[in-house]
């Protein structure tokens, strides 16, 4: 995808808005005070910014305004983003974006967003630096002498029949897996994925850890106690493409645009794998596509 095509990141302003002549007093009150996409916690509030060149407005709903669309509007911004500040909001509290397209309206999840309830559900404010790393400094061992489990961990330690297994789990057992002599797992995919089973190469949220399995808070754990332990973490992660299910994808074409949209890869007729009995569903996806997206 040729760079000069990807949303460019944004600096804090206070600029005019690109669609407006004379902005509001509420519209200034509101502008965006943190740099970044997504949903942006600071000590006065929430800086909410999302990509959505196609929009021709766009604001944004959620348990700080009773899911009003028209209680808090994003401003416009060079480059296609739309981003607000809004005083109330916190970590911990659900949001989408609404948006307005030639198509028509659309509600969807934020494509930045750090954590969901679900799925198919919705974004929630996360703030990543509300941790108690406990001074951890972990130093990882150079690349040539790890040793690596690769572990999957709906099942590495299944507690509860039904249920998968959870990031918490995997702590009841770094003890185990240090007696092995290991020094880092690879953790398969943990973004959030459809259900609560699957291999995580279908993730729906790339950047939100998956629900099922305790979500951002127990990963960070996690990540504390397998350093605590001397094991370093590194994650499998799947950026190229998007499972069918997810809210924020767009066709089955490779690295198209099309008026702004960006459209991401999806493999539904794939040959057989050696030795499988079936090959992939050849189904189309049934994917709607949506100005805000992943870049």
């Amino acid at each position: 995808m040729p760079s000069s095509t990807l949303p460019k990141l944004p600096k804090a302003s206070s600029a005019k808005p690109a669609s407006a002549t004379s902005p509001s007093s509420k519209a200034a009150a509101n502008s965006p005070v943190r740099a970044g996409f997504g949903a942006l916690p600071h000590a006065k509030g929430v800086t909410f910014r999302v990509w959505a060149p196609a929009a021709t407005a766009v604001s944004v709903v959620g348990t700080f305004n009773n899911w009003d669309k028209n209680a808090n509007p994003l401003q416009a911004e060079p480059d296609g983003n739309w981003a607000a500040d809004l005083p109330l909001a916190k970590p911990g509290d659900g949001y989408k974006y609404v948006l307005q397209t030639a198509k028509g309206e659309l509600t969807r999840n934020d494509p930045y967003a750090r954590a969901v309830t679900n799925s198919s559900g919705h974004s929630l404010v996360f703030d990543p630096l509300d941790f108690d790393w406990e001074g951890d400094n972990f130093q990882m061992p150079a690349w040539n002498d790890l040793i690596i489990y690769e572990l999957h961990i709906g099942t590495f330690n299944v507690k509860e029949p039904g249920k998968p297994g959870t990031f918490l789990d995997v702590i009841e057992r770094l003890d185990y897996l240090q007696g092995l002599g290991i020094n880092c797992i690879e953790i398969m995919p943990a973004t959030e994925f459809p259900g609560a089973y699957s291999w995580g190469y279908n993730p729906s949220n790339p950047f939100a850890l998956e629900s099922d399995y305790g979500g951002a808070e127990a990963f960070r754990q996690l990540v504390k106690a397998a350093h605590q332990h001397g094991i370093a973490v590194l994650l499998d992660v799947v950026y190229n493409h998007f499972g069918p299910a997810t809210s924020i994808c767009g066709s089955s074409t490779a690295g198209a645009r099309t008026r702004g949209v960006a459209f991401i890869f999806i493999t539904t007729g794939a040959p057989k794998r050696p030795g499988a009995k079936t090959a992939p569903t050849t189904a189309a996806p049934k994917c709607a596509a949506t100005s805000a997206i992943m870049p």
